[in-house]
């Protein structure tokens, strides 16, 4: 996936406030902070299996995981064991 143009900072992370509806942060590479409503923030990383379907998996809370946790690789790797993350190539 390719990365956006600008990247979130931490205080983006920080200033992000709830709205009517949940929204989402990206950063790129799949990663996003995911907003909800009761302000609630949650890391969360799409990817692709080798079949082409898409996933969705929450690694972490904010501000128990910081932005640079979350970007870090280890971090990415997606749960169940069965899956294969497509862009870094690892399984799950």
């Amino acid at each position: 996936m390719p990365r956006l143009s600008s990247q979130l900072t931490a205080l983006a992370v920080e200033k992000a406030r709830p709205r009517d509806k949940p929204y989402l942060l990206q950063d790129g590479d799949g990663l996003a902070l995911s907003v909800a409503v009761s302000g609630q923030k949650s890391w969360r990383v799409r990817y692709r299996l080798l079949d082409g379907r898409q996933r969705t998996v929450v690694i972490g809370q904010f501000p128990a995981m910081s932005l640079a946790e979350a970007r870090e690789p280890y971090a990415r790797n997606p749960s169940g064991g069965t899956d294969r993350c497509s862009h870094c190539g690892t399984a799950g």
